[in-house]
């Protein structure tokens, strides 16, 4: 079952100041099997490009005149899928397996090419590309999960494919640097062979009797070969991960008794406060070596879910409850000093938090997610660095705005209609004025966040699915409106289309819809003419001379 909305057009300057409004919003799945989205990421023309999961035969075209189904039976497969600003489905494709258990999309990210890095588990044979060819990898298993690398070009075809073969690994996050080096972390016991190549590099995690036996971080360079792995034992779990613009690596998670978090043949070991405590790890890009830790907690059960770095900046999301020292507070600053946030409604209530850190590990500030925010999972951030944030609480996903200083701009959730039944925020990501998030969800919900509208989706009861959601913020300063003034016509045409701009135009790049950049213009010119192009549909992006941007979809 699936729903579409698309917003008007045609928004007068009443409603562009009135908060966020709807884009589009669609939810996919079947009868048959759960889904949901785990994962999204967007490239320069406003597309997004979405991974997570299915079961049985799913339509990913939200259009309710054509059909693009993607799997059979009761198999749980890994799906990608791209669409346009407008919400439109490009392209949409499938991991196959040969077992019930399947595999299933984690995380994905694009680098500087728009390519699709991507990561999950699977088992048995597997079937890595998407289009018509076949790249099977065996899990040599059918009972435990194994990891896959995954890279495809933004058009959905296969570029490569590895994988981490031993005992139980699980994939948390993956990222890639400003040279396209790849890094991935998750969490493994036994014995693991890191190197997807032909190679061999083996490491082994203790023995524990919590199950979480160690956390791993690997290095692949951009075409898939083995650069080095590191590995942290003990009762500790990796949540994400993220690359900053230096090349080094951090990661974020959660641990109980003492680690110690050096990977290397140093010691740098923490011994949690109680139950769990959360940590932020910083290891070097060129050879893994541990550069600075954050361990930080209370008496109860501490957590990071996520990392993100933006502008210099490592955010950490997770929750928190009352601190050790302080009552009623929690200090998120990692030195000596002391820097609380507090708004715990009572002892056993947790808050959500953000910590952000500099590079060198310097505290910035610490925010705290009040009210429905307890769980927050993903975070993106704009260009003057609001921040929207995505998660969990008890029934209910949210989906929140706020200033850098924690002021909440802009808050949205959608309850499950039903109890032990739990919709959850999964992934955000920011293109130009739009902020698109994915996730799952139960039953129905509204996904417009204007007040005075309701725009449903509804799924079967008890099989979750997995929605794309695309706001429009109207809170996102006034270059976005301004941009709403620039547009083109005619619209359709025969190849010459003419810019109408009331703000100064610094530039016109013209590209087709696999994202390659085929014409450019200065910012002179008023008349694009793409007569000499094939009959189809072309992306204009029109940059202003103050850096604000805006894409507009042309058929020819």
């Amino acid at each position: 079952m699936k729903k579409i909305y698309l917003a008007s057009a045609l928004l007068t300057l009443t409603s562009l100041l009135n908060a966020q409004e709807l884009n589009w919003a669609y939810n996919f799945g079947n009868t048959n099997g759960n889904a949901g989205g785990n994962s999204i990421d967007s490239d320069n023309l406003g597309n997004t490009y979405t991974i997570g999961f299915f079961g049985g035969q799913v339509d990913f075209n939200p259009s309710t005149t054509t059909d693009l189904n993607l799997g059979t039976g009761t198999v749980n497969s890994t799906f990608i899928l791209k669409s346009n600003s407008i919400g439109e489905t490009v392209w949409a494709g499938q991991f196959v397996s040969n077992v019930a258990g399947g595999n299933t999309g984690i995380d994905l990210v694009l680098d500087n090419n728009s390519r699709i890095i991507s990561t999950g588990t699977f088992r048995g044979i597997t079937d890595f590309d998407p289009g018509t060819g076949t790249e099977n990898i065996d899990a040599l298993t059918t009972g435990s999960n194994r990891t896959y690398i995954s890279i495809l070009n933004n058009n959905g075809t296969y570029v490569w494919a590895g994988a981490l073969l031993g005992s139980g690994v699980s994939p948390k996050g993956i990222d890639v640097d400003a040279n396209g080096n790849i890094f991935l972390t998750g969490n493994f016991d036994g014995t693991v062979d890191f190197d997807p190549g032909a190679g061999v590099f083996e490491l082994t995690s203790a023995t524990t009797t919590s199950g979480n036996d160690a956390f791993f971080v690997l290095k692949l360079s951009s075409s898939g070969n083995f650069l080095w792995a590191k590995s942290v034992d003990g009762d500790v779990e990796a949540t994400d991960l993220a690359a900053d613009e230096n090349g080094d690596v951090w990661v974020s998670g959660i641990y109980e008794g003492t680690i110690d978090f050096d990977p290397g043949t140093g010691v740098n070991s923490k011994t949690s406060q109680g139950d769990t405590d959360f940590f932020t790890l910083k290891l070097g890009g060129v050879n893994g070596n541990a550069s600075f830790l954050s361990a930080l907690g209370g008496y109860n059960a501490d957590k990071a879910y996520g990392i993100t770095i933006h502008n210099n900046t490592v955010y950490t999301m997770g929750t928190v409850y009352e601190g050790v020292v302080a009552s009623g507070q929690f200090d998120l600053d990692p030195s000596a000093n002391s820097n609380y946030i507090s708004g715990f409604p009572s002892l056993a209530t947790p808050l959500g938090f953000i910590q952000a850190l500099d590079l060198s590990g310097n505290y910035i500030n610490g925010i705290a997610l009040t009210g429905d925010a307890k769980s927050p999972k993903k975070l993106a951030v704009s260009g003057n660095n609001e921040m929207y944030v995505t998660g969990s609480s008890g029934y209910r996903l949210f989906e929140r705005k706020i200033e850098s200083n924690g002021t909440i701009i802009w808050d949205h959730s959608i309850l499950a209609n039903a109890i032990n039944l739990y919709n959850e925020g999964r992934g955000v990501t920011v293109s130009a004025s739009n902020v698109v998030f994915t996730g799952t969800f139960y039953r129905s919900g509204d996904f417009d966040p204007a007040t005075a509208t309701n725009e449903i989706l509804t799924c079967t009861a008890y099989a979750p699915h997995a929605y794309v959601q695309s706001i429009i913020d109207n809170t996102a300063g006034l270059d976005a409106i301004k941009l709403k003034n620039i547009s083109l016509y005619p619209n359709p045409s025969s190849g010459i289309y003419y810019l109408k701009s009331e703000i100064p135009v610094e530039l016109i790049e013209v590209y087709s819809t696999n994202g390659n950049k085929i014409l450019s213009i200065d910012s002179i010119a008023k008349q694009i003419d793409l007569t000499n192009a094939p009959s189809g549909i072309y992306y204009i992006k029109v940059v202003a001379k103050d850096s604000s941007e805006t894409t507009i979809k042309v058929i020819k």
